[in-house]
């Protein structure tokens, strides 16, 4: 095994969710914690508003004197054939059908 590449014991780890997009999260932030050169500060805040939760921090964390915010996005779509959408993106489905592939990049833009 060469010096760059690290050796993953499945049996060591249990990770808690099953949900797809929540595991990826799980995955990402405990290859992130085995990192020696990382510093953890925190990860999955949300942010709250007069009692309603308006978003959330999926990690903090810091290495090389420096600080991050990671969020990941995470999400499969299928197309949907069964339905006629006013956009091509909108066809890309959620699990849910009403999260669209167009709505989750519009989402993501107003972000910015």
């Amino acid at each position: 095994m060469s010096s760059t590449t690290q050796s993953f014991d499945h049996d060591s780890v249990a990770f808690k969710n099953q949900r797809l997009g929540k595991l990826v999260e799980e995955f990402v932030f405990h290859q992130l914690k085995q990192d020696k050169s990382v510093d953890w500060i925190l990860e999955n805040i949300q942010i709250q508003e007069e009692q309603r939760t308006i978003g959330e921090l999926d990690a903090i964390y810091g290495a090389n004197g420096n600080s991050f915010h990671l969020e990941i996005v995470y999400k499969f779509y299928l197309y949907d054939t069964l339905k006629t959408y006013s956009s091509p993106l909108s066809y890309w489905i959620g699990p849910n059908r009403k999260d669209t592939l167009d709505y989750k990049l519009d989402k993501l833009l107003q972000i910015r």
